[in-house]
């Protein structure tokens, strides 16, 4: 679990999109906790002041119960329960969003989640990717997926995005 830091509940959490987030190695015998592996592979991607609002956001929201976190190895999973615009998700529903220091050990990651999603109650499980490899990786949880793919613009343009929902 992370461990919450002083929260911040009107911060805006970024769109991280994907299933799998770029990953940072760590020395082969350090063991990271889940905030340590979030904020690594965070900083690939968002500027030091992002990763700081992020994580603040995180911290807020599972001191308020409505994000969990769950790490297996050197992979944390943040499970929402609520949406990207901050609405709850409906009983059952949460959004994840995978965050990880081996992406070569990333598909056992998935492999093993469902049972600890099951214990959590959680009966659906939302995700966004940029990647449609994702939609292939979300099959590791369960075969009963459902994609949709969409164009979102962004900075540098359009960019296909899958919407990934996965029923257990």
């Amino acid at each position: 679990m992370v461990t919450p830091a002083e929260p911040v509940l009107k911060t805006k959490m970024p769109n991280t999109g994907g299933m799998k987030m770029p990953a940072q190695k760590m020395p082969a015998k350090m063991s990271a906790n889940s905030s340590d592996i979030i904020e690594q592979t965070l900083k690939n991607q968002l500027s030091p002041q992002d990763v700081k609002g992020f994580m603040a956001s995180l911290a807020a929201l599972v001191q308020a119960k409505m994000a969990q976190v769950v790490q297996i190895g050197q992979t944390a999973f943040v499970f929402n329960k609520v949406d990207t615009q901050g609405k709850p998700l409906p009983e059952g529903t949460v959004m994840m969003l995978p965050f990880t220091m081996e992406p070569q050990e990333f598909p056992g990651r998935l492999k093993v989640l469902p049972n600890t999603l099951k214990q959590m109650g959680v009966k659906r499980v939302l995700s966004v990717s940029d990647s449609p490899k994702d939609v292939e990786l979300a099959k590791m949880i369960s075969p009963n997926v459902q994609s949709k793919q969409r164009v979102q613009q962004t900075k540098r343009g359009p960019v296909p995005m899958y919407s990934i929902q996965v029923d257990l």
